[in-house]
C-alpha cells in the first residue's frame, strides 16, 4: 500500500531510499512470502495483496535498476577513472549491494516478471564495466554484488554469461594482485636509487679505463650503465632466463640409465662398478655424447651461416637500393621545403633479405591531415612517374596512405608513405641492435628464414610476423648470461648518456640507438658461435619459456607476467610486446592453432639440433604431415597451395 499509494515520478531515486522502502515493504509481507515462492498457493495472502507484492516490488525495483544502470554507465564511460573517483565508484558498488539486500526476498517475483530487465540494464552493464575496477577492495565488492541471492531471478543462460564475464575478470584480477608482490619481491632484489645507480656507474667507468687506455670516458660510463642495467633486468627475471648450459641434453652414463630402467638397470651398474668398470663406462659414454654434442652444434653453426648467405642482400643489391633511394630523394623532397626522405622496416633496420621490397617514409616539418596526404600522395605520383618509374598507384584506404610504384632496371617495388614517425624510430632502434654485434644480423635472418620455410611467418594467417621475429632475436640476446646485448631503451642508460626525451604520437621513443657504437664491446664476454646461440633460443623458447603466463618485453630486457601487462589476457598466446607501442601485443595476431605450430616448431628445431640434422631445420614444411597435430602452414590457413619455394 506504500507503494501503490503514490504515483511512480514519488519513488525514492537514491539507491538509500530504495532500500530503506523495500525494507520496510519486506517487514509488512515477510510471513507470507515464503508460501508465495513455492507456488502462491495456501499462503494466506488475498489476491490484493499478492498483486500489490508484484507490481510495487517491481516499481521499487526499476528504480534500483534505474540507479544501477547510471553506476554502470558511469564505470563504462570512464576507462581510467582518476584515482578521487576510486572511492565513489567502491561506495555506489556498495549501495547497490545493500539494496539488492533489501530486494533479496522479491527475488522470486521479480524472476516471474522483469529478469530480462535485470540481466540487461543491471548485471551485463556491470560485468562489462568489471574491467575497469583497479583495487582488491573494488573486485571484492563486486564479487559480493556478482553472488548476490537476488540473481536466483535470471535464468540459467543469463546466469552462466554474468559469471564467465565476471568470473573471468575476478580471477585476473586476484591472481594479478598475488602477482605484483612477486614481482616486487623480485625488484626489491635489485632496487637502487639513482644516486646509487649513477656512484656504481662511476666505479664501473673507472676500472674500465683503467683497464682500457684508449677508451673515451663518455664510452666506459655508457657501458658500465649498460652492464649494470642489464644486471637489474636480468635481476628480474620470472624464470630464471636463457639458459647458456651445452653440456648433452641427455646423459648415456649406466648410472643414469640404471636410474631410469629400474631395479635391473642399477643392478648391472652396481656390478660394473664392483668389477671396477662403472667409473670408466661413464665418463667414456659422457665423453663420447659430449664430442657428438659439440659436433652437431658446429654443423648447426655452419649450416646457420650457410643459409644467411643465401638470403642476405648481396653488395650489388645494396649498391643498387642506394642508387634507387637517391633518386626518389631528389624527386620528392622538392614538394615539401624541410623534408626527409627516410628507410625503415627490414630494408632500414639490417634484417632485410634478398628480393624484398624497398619501404621509404617523406617525413615532413608540419602535421598534414589526411586530405592533406591523400593529395600529396597524388602529386608524388606524378612527379615518380616522370622520373622514370613505372606502374606508380596511390593506395589512399590503407591504415597508413601510401604510393606503390617499380623500378623498371631492377623490378624493384618501393613504398612510400608520408610522416609514419614511429616506424622510422622503430627501424633506427633495431639497425643499432643489428649493428652492435656481429652474431646479430645472421642469427635474426636465420630464424627469419626458418620461420619462413616452416610456414610460420604470416601475421594474416595467425602467425608471427618477421618484425615480431627480430623483436623475439633481440630479447633472447638482451637475457642471455652473459649478454650479447644490451638494453637501448633503459633509463639509466639513457640518464648516463643525457639521451633527450622523445615522443612520438603518444608513445616514448626515447634509445640510445643513436649512441649505441659507444657500448660495441658489451657482448665480448659471451663468445659463443651462432649456431650455439641459436640452439639455446630454440630450446629456451620451446622447452623453458612459459608462453602461457610471460610475455616478451624487448624495451626491459627480462619477462613479466602477463596478467601485469595486458587488461585481456588469453593465456595460449604467445605474447611479444611492442617496443614502442605500450599497448601493441604483436602475438594479438595469432591463431591458436598458429601459436601450437609455433611452439611446436620450437621444439622440432631443438631436437633436430640435438641430433645433429641441424640441415633438416630449415627443411621447407610438408603440408601432408600436418593434418591433425595443429600444424597448418600459411598457404594452408589461407585454404590454398604451397608457393613453389616451398617444394624443396
Amino acid at each position: 500500500l506504500l507503494v501503490q499509494q503514490r504515483p511512480a515520478s514519488e519513488l525514492p531515486t537514491s539507491v538509500e531510499g530504495v532500500a530503506q522502502l523495500l525494507g520496510s515493504v519486506w517487514a509488512e509481507v515477510s510471513r507470507g512470502a515464503p508460501a508465495v515462492a513455492r507456488g502462491g498457493g495456501g499462503s494466506g495472502m488475498s489476491p490484493t495483496l499478492l498483486r500489490f507484492v508484484v507490481e510495487g516490488g517491481s516499481q521499487c525495483l526499476a528504480a534500483l535498476v534505474e540507479n544501477v544502470a547510471r553506476l554502470a554507465a558511469h564505470l563504462l564511460g570512464t576507462a581510467e577513472a582518476p584515482e578521487a573517483d576510486a572511492e565513489l565508484v567502491l561506495e555506489e558498488v556498495r549501495d547497490v549491494t545493500a539494496a539488492m539486500d533489501a530486494a533479496a526476498p522479491f527475488g522470486p517475483f521479480v524472476a516471474l516478471h522483469d529478469a530480462d530487465t535485470l540481466h540487461r540494464d543491471v548485471f551485463q552493464p556491470l560485468s562489462q564495466a568489471s574491467a575497469y575496477f583497479k583495487t582488491k577492495r573494488e573486485m571484492d565488492a563486486l564479487g559480493a554484488l556478482v553472488r548476490h541471492p537476488l540473481n536466483s531471478a535470471l535464468s540459467n543462460a543469463q546466469r552462466t554469461a554474468m559469471i564467465n564475464m565476471v568470473g573471468q575478470q575476478l580471477s585476473a584480477r586476484k591472481r594479478q594482485f598475488a602477482l605484483r608482490s612477486e614481482v616486487e619481491a623480485l625488484a626489491a632484489k635489485v632496487a637502487m636509487t639513482e644516486e646509487e645507480a649513477a656512484q656504481r656507474v662511476a666505479q664501473r667507468a673507472a676500472a674500465l679505463l683503467a683497464a682500457a687506455g684508449g677508451m673515451l670516458p663518455v664510452a666506459a660510463h655508457a657501458l658500465a650503465a649498460a652492464q649494470l642495467a642489464s644486471e637489474v633486468a636480468h635481476g628480474k627475471e620470472l624464470d630464471g632466463g636463457p639458459s647458456t648450459d651445452l653440456t648433452p641434453p641427455e646423459s648415456t652414463s649406466p648410472k643414469a640409465g640404471a636410474s631410469a630402467g629400474g631395479a635391473e638397470g642399477e643392478a648391472k651398474a652396481s656390478a660394473d662398478e664392483s668389477a671396477g668398470t662403472g667409473t670408466t663406462t661413464a665418463t667414456t659414454a659422457d665423453s663420447a655424447a659430449a664430442a657428438r654434442f659439440r659436433s652437431a652444434l658446429v654443423a648447426l653453426d655452419d649450416v646457420a651461416l650457410r643459409v644467411v648467405s643465401h638470403v642476405q642482400r648481396t653488395a650489388a643489391e645494396e649498391s643498387r637500393q642506394a642508387s634507387i633511394f637517391s633518386r626518389v630523394e631528389r624527386t620528392l623532397c622538392r614538394l615539401w621545403h624541410g623534408s626527409t626522405l627516410n628507410l625503415y622496416g627490414s630494408g632500414g633496420s639490417g634484417f632485410g633479405t634478398r628480393g624484398s621490397d624497398m619501404d621509404l617514409c617523406l617525413c615532413v616539418p608540419h602535421e598534414p591531415s589526411e586530405k592533406e596526404v591523400r593529395k600529396a600522395l597524388f602529386r608524388m605520383k606524378a612527379r615518380i612517374s616522370d622520373a622514370g618509374f613505372t606502374n606508380a598507384f596511390a593506395v589512399t584506404g590503407a591504415r597508413v596512405p601510401i604510393l606503390k610504384f617499380e623500378e623498371p632496371a631492377s623490378g624493384t617495388e618501393v613504398d612510400v608513405c608520408v610522416n609514419n614517425v614511429l616506424a622510422v624510430h622503430n627501424t633506427a632502434l633495431l639497425r643499432a641492435y643489428s649493428e652492435l654485434d656481429p652474431r646479430v644480423k645472421p642469427m635474426g635472418l636465420a630464424v627469419k628464414r626458418w620461420a619462413k620455410v616452416r610456414g610460420i611467418n604470416d601475421s594474416t594467417a595467425g602467425t608471427l610476423s618477421s618484425y615480431a621475429w627480430v623483436i623475439l632475436v633481440i630479447s633472447f640476446l638482451q637475457r642471455v648470461q652473459p649478454p650479447v646485448l644490451p638494453l637501448l631503451q633503459d633509463p639509466l642508460l639513457l640518464r648516463t648518456l643525457e639521451v633527450p626525451r622523445t615522443v612520438v604520437e603518444g608513445h616514448e621513443t626515447t634509445s640510445a640507438a643513436a649512441a649505441a657504437h659507444l657500448l660495441a664491446p658489451f657482448g665480448r664476454a659471451n663468445r659463443m658461435t651462432v649456431g650455439e646461440l641459436l640452439y639455446c633460443f630454440f630450446r629456451y623458447m620451446g622447452r623453458v619459456f612459459r608462453h602461457r603466463d610471460l610475455t616478451v618485453c624487448m624495451k626491459d630486457g627480462h619477462v613479466l607476467h602477463k596478467l601485469l601487462r595486458w587488461d585481456r589476457v588469453k593465456e595460449w598466446r604467445l605474447s611479444v610486446a611492442d617496443p614502442f607501442e605500450e599497448g601493441h601485443d604483436l602475438g594479438r595476431v595469432l591463431s591458436e592453432k598458429g601459436c601450437k605450430a609455433i611452439m611446436d616448431e620450437f621444439r622440432r628445431a631443438a631436437q633436430l639440433a640435438e641430433e645433429g640434422r641441424a640441415e633438416e631445420i630449415w627443411t621447407p614444411v610438408d603440408p601432408t604431415k600436418r593434418s591433425g597435430d595443429g600444424f597448418r602452414p600459411v598457404w594452408e590457413l589461407r585454404g590454398g597451395q604451397p608457393p613453389p619455394n616451398a617444394q624443396g
